[in-house]
């Protein structure tokens, strides 16, 4: 959990979308998504921070079930923010998307074009998800693993018995990518690499 809060809720910046019964300008319920998503998205985005805040928002449908990017790119908006509590809303037409397999990743980037935010936003329970059995593998090298899927893999999830902890985890996958190991105490490497789990949540609903 540590990790999806500081993700998300433990950033200065926060964004989140839902299906909206009637938009920015009216009432802001949000609906739950259905057998497939065409309802009008609203987007609400926040900056805590005691400064202003200029940067860009993105929100990307990315595919479950597709090798390679799949993804697309549904909202791109600049920001320019007030400090301390300013927020914007904003409705998103997102046409048809299938929320069995499909999952929405919002981003807020820096105006150095870092990444400050990134919220994984599903469109239903993970047992109503149409997951792939994506082959995930973990490849220890030093005090850096490298992480590969077949398919997208939702929520990967590294674990060790090495005294320290993973630069990021519990994350989407797709492809691969390295993940820094952070030792607590010296002479941590052989432990990481004799000890190294990898688990995903297609393991345990397929």
């Amino acid at each position: 959990m540590h990790y999806f809060f500081r993700r998300t809720l433990f950033t200065d910046q926060f964004a989140t979308c839902g299906v909206a019964s009637r938009g920015a300008n009216g009432d802001n319920s949000v609906g739950r998504a259905r057998a497939s998503v065409t309802h009008p998205f609203l987007c609400g985005i926040v900056n805590d921070s005691p400064w202003a805040f200029h940067g860009q928002f993105t929100l990307k449908a990315i595919s479950l079930t597709q090798r390679g990017n799949g993804s697309t790119t549904l909202k791109t908006l600049p920001l320019v923010m007030g400090a301390a509590g300013f927020s914007e809303w904003h409705n998103v037409t997102i046409g048809t998307l299938d929320p069995t397999t499909t999952v929405l990743v919002a981003t807020i980037s820096n105006s150095s074009a870092h990444v400050v935010h990134e919220n994984l936003i599903p469109l239903t329970s993970p047992d109503n998800m149409r997951l792939r059995a994506a082959n995930v593998t973990a490849v220890v090298t030093g005090l850096t693993v490298t992480v590969s899927t077949d398919w997208p893999a939702l929520w990967v999830v590294l674990t060790c018995a090495a005294h320290g902890r993973f630069e990021d985890n519990a994350f989407l996958l797709r492809g691969s990518r390295t993940i820094d190991f952070v030792p607590f105490v010296d002479e941590q490497e052989e432990v990481l690499r004799q000890t190294i789990r990898v688990e995903h949540v297609g393991q345990h609903i397929l």
